[in-house]
């Protein structure tokens, strides 16, 4: 069995995990890890006054295949397709306040399973003057 890494995965979508299962006629049995294990250690950081760097760890889990969306609560919504640890937010305003929050959805990323972890995070001031 081949290890699953941030670096086999596509970007921006986590793979928590692989489905296993022994398939009979149209019926399947599959092994699924812990539900609601959203990724963990959600960090942010404001590169320049526009643009906010944030970086999580994905968990380690056998089962499913889970998409994670991060949502900000002033201007962004983004569901994410594919797996990273890290994502930047540009063309933001400066010195402004941002809220992040990274929610684990379902294989199919139509049901929300759980909330994870959230953060606030500044731009820096612009500097005008």
């Amino acid at each position: 069995m081949s290890q699953v890494s941030s670096q086999t995965l596509p970007s921006l979508r986590f793979l928590v995990a692989m489905v296993v299962g022994t398939f009979i006629g149209t019926s399947a049995v599959t092994k699924t890890c812990p539900p609601n294990v959203p990724p963990l250690n959600l960090n942010g950081t404001s590169i320049n006054s526009t643009a906010l760097r944030i970086t999580w760890s994905p968990t380690n889990c056998s089962g499913h295949i889970y998409g994670v969306e991060i949502q900000t609560k002033v201007e962004y919504q983004l569901k994410m397709t594919q797996c990273t640890t890290e994502f930047i937010f540009a063309g933001l305003r400066p010195n402004t306040k941002y809220g992040l929050k990274l929610f684990l959805y379902s294989p199919d990323g139509e049901i929300k399973i759980s909330d994870g972890p959230s953060i606030n995070v500044t731009t820096i001031d612009g500097g005008e003057g």
